[in-house]
């Protein structure tokens, strides 16, 4: 017999092409047959040599050198157009991993449209040393669930900012532009557009004092002169300077002088009722005299009396009474 590759070649094979074997009879008898191509590929498919797969599965080897096929835990899955997926059943995570010495580009997941980047999420190996999770094109980021979607935002387009539509628990502290974590007590300032906030002292006070601040734009609050000291009454411990009008709704009460000076009632008048004081016409700024008007008037003390004017009370006369007060207009205080 001819050495095999001394005989010419054909490209065109077809299934009735023969094939020149040797059968095995024993381990001492080998005989030549011929074999046609067809009956080859029958033979070749109905051993499975290849191994078995499903449809849709990726393929992976599955014994080594003996090179034979199965399915591998991924899958694609067809939901329609548009709706193609990639499944890794039983799945564990999907894992990213180069050689540390290649620093050109970063690994990373990508999701892209038409070949342009949409977002992107992966580790910055050439330099920084960070995890990143990247909105290359759109609006930024929603961040949520079935109970609650979008429970938090990250806006990058058109204004730059966070939104937050559950409730922040700090477990923590919160440390400000200064790099501050503040006091018990303090309070988180705003230093205005683009500065950053503060912790910021809020001062402290005494019971019952009204607050006032202390500390100019700082906010500190503190204690000012005026008391609250029970329910109807209250204290201002040093001077009180009134600059417009001034009035009385009922009993006051001054421990120290009062003094009224020009300036203060030159627009109006002092005047005295039975019920207090109040400012009716005019106090003469010039000769300093003061009007008092509406006095009730009586004959003297005993009349007043019967008319009603309580003790330490003022009227005045109306000149019907004995002498000394049979003239009008004297200002008496009810005994």
């Amino acid at each position: 017999m001819a050495i095999i590759y001394t005989y010419p070649e054909t490209k065109a094979l077809v299934g009735d092409d023969l094939l020149v074997v040797s059968k095995y009879l024993d381990d001492t008898r080998l005989v030549t047959n011929s074999i046609t191509l067809s009956t080859l590929a029958s033979y070749l498919n109905s051993t499975n040599n290849g191994g078995t797969g499903t449809n849709s599965y990726v393929t992976q080897w599955a014994d080594g050198v003996n090179g034979i096929l199965e399915d591998s835990p991924a899958f694609t899955f067809d939901g329609g157009a548009g709706l193609k997926q990639f499944v890794l059943s039983d799945g564990y995570r999907f894992v990213v991993d180069r050689d540390a010495a290649t620093t050109l580009g970063d690994p990373e997941y990508a999701i892209t449209q038409n070949g342009v980047a949409k977002t992107s999420f992966g580790w910055d190996d050439d330099g920084g040393g960070f995890g990143f999770l990247y909105n290359w094109a759109g609006k930024g980021f929603k961040i949520g669930s079935t109970t609650l979607y979008p429970q938090f935002e990250i806006l990058t387009d058109a204004t730059i900012k966070n939104i937050s539509n559950a409730d922040f628990e700090f477990e923590a502290d919160i440390i400000d532009i200064s790099g501050n974590v503040g006091n018990a007590g303090n309070l988180l300032s705003s230093l205005g557009t683009g500065n950053g906030v503060q912790w910021v002292d809020k001062g402290s006070g005494t019971t019952d004092y009204i607050p006032i601040f202390t500390n100019g734009p700082n906010g500190v609050i503190g204690d000012s002169i005026i008391k609250q000291n029970g329910v109807f009454e209250v204290e201002i411990e040093q001077s009180l300077l009134v600059d417009d009008a001034f009035e009385v709704m009922g009993e006051s009460i001054f421990n120290d002088d009062v003094t009224v000076t020009a300036a203060a009632f030159s627009a109006g008048s002092l005047s005295v009722t039975q019920t207090g004081i109040e400012i009716t016409n005019q106090i003469d700024a010039n000769d300093g005299r003061v009007f008092i008007n509406g006095l009730p008037s009586f004959a003297d003390d005993a009349a007043a009396g019967l008319g009603g004017i309580a003790s330490s009370r003022l009227y005045q006369t109306d000149g019907s009474g004995a002498a000394p007060l049979n003239v009008a207009g004297i200002v008496m205080i009810k005994q």
